[in-house]
């Protein structure tokens, strides 16, 4: 896989009336280390009413010889999120109107990877403040530019 790439993440909330979704499209760089995949990419937030723009920095870390994907931002917001499969990841999601409890509970995990692109797929239950939000699924496309 090349230096740079094109990271498409598709995040999908099933709640029982109907799903939402969010898509974000960035440019990022890769590197392989220690047989592991680094992608690390910004994402922009644009401003809204009362705050300015602002810059998420992401780091994506894709282990295949354990299954785990870690994915740490820092910024504008903050959070640490592992996928495993069967495990459960709590961890602090910093905002800035203030802190909340991330819990994470990984149902399934694949990763499929070729010469030029890695398909991710989670699917896990997200609580905030120990309260069940929704089940989800990210689709993670990383393919070299």
């Amino acid at each position: 896989m090349n230096s740079d790439v094109l990271i498409t993440i598709n995040g999908i909330q099933h709640d029982i009336d109907e799903n939402d979704s969010l898509q974000t499209v960035q440019q990022g760089k890769y590197r392989l280390v220690s047989d592991k995949h680094i992608i690390k990419y910004d994402e922009f937030i644009e401003e809204t009413e009362g705050s300015s723009s602002a810059v998420i920095t992401n780091l994506l870390k894709i282990d295949t010889n354990s299954s785990t994907v870690t994915l740490t931002k820092k910024g504008a917001s903050s959070s640490n999120m592992v996928f495993k499969e069967g495990l459960h990841h709590d961890s602090p999601y910093k905002t800035p109107f203030g802190t909340m409890q991330m819990s994470l509970l990984t149902n399934k995990l694949s990763i499929e990877e070729s010469e030029a692109t890695i398909d991710i797929t989670i699917h896990y239950s997200l609580e905030m403040n120990y309260s069940h939000i929704s089940d989800c699924t990210i689709n993670i496309n990383v393919k070299s530019l």
